[in-house]
């Protein structure tokens, strides 16, 4: 199970997780994101929460980053974990903004 919370500050989306990112709901967050991501100029994904990530969630979040290198990009906040493993053993660690 996966709970989505989200607000603009200004023209940065944040994006908070809680719960897991998987096959099963990486097609949710993809489309809670595509519904805010053309008015954004940035986007934080609020980690803190967030107890597991899949292959399919690494998809998502590798695209949203595509996507908004464009803009003034995208970071990842309060990683920790499981999922830092998971960023850090793919090498997305080195790739993505992580603060």
């Amino acid at each position: 199970m996966l709970n989505i919370e989200k607000r603009m500050d200004g023209q940065e989306l944040i994006v908070e997780l809680e719960g897991r990112l998987d096959t099963l709901t990486a097609p949710q967050l993809e489309k809670a994101v595509s519904e805010d991501i053309e008015k954004a100029e940035s986007i934080l994904f609020d980690f803190g929460k967030l107890e597991y990530i899949s292959s399919a969630g690494l998809r998502v979040i590798n695209a949203v980053d595509i996507e908004m290198s464009e803009k003034k990009g995208m970071a990842l906040k309060d990683v920790h974990g499981s999922v830092m493993d998971v960023l850090e053993l793919t090498g997305l660690s080195n790739e993505l903004k992580i603060i």
